[in-house]
């Protein structure tokens, strides 16, 4: 008993007795993905404005599925997520944009490409 007692005054004397901070991690922002029940995708930031330019970083991605007719795809430098074509529900991603070109879209869309949205990350 009486070391352990010994080891912690040296312990707390050797940094001066004061409790230093421990530097907190940014959570990552969160982004939130849609698919409507007609098949309709977006992509949309905190504040409920659709995302067309994202600083590069880390987001926790909300996709939220309301159509087994449809899924959604995310796809851009290193990025590659879609929901099962016959999912509905909630997922969350994990994602780390770097500067760059994403789409995001509905990939059973009968138009296609031309349904595609473009995020550029900077």
């Amino acid at each position: 008993m009486l070391v352990a007692g010994v080891l912690l005054t040296v312990a707390l004397s050797g940094s001066g007795g004061k409790t230093q901070p421990v530097a907190k991690a940014t959570p990552p922002a969160k982004l939130t993905a849609m698919v409507s029940a007609s098949g309709e995708v977006t992509l949309t930031a905190s504040d409920g404005r659709a995302v067309t330019r994202l600083p590069s970083g880390r987001y926790t991605v909300l996709v939220n599925v309301n159509s087994s007719d449809a899924d959604f795809h995310l796809t851009g430098p290193s990025v590659n997520h879609a929901t099962r074509a016959d999912f509905t529900g909630v997922a969350l991603w994990g994602v780390r944009f770097v500067k760059g070109t994403y789409r995001y879209m509905n990939d059973r869309d009968a138009r296609g490409a031309a349904a595609a949205h473009v995020v550029s990350v900077y």
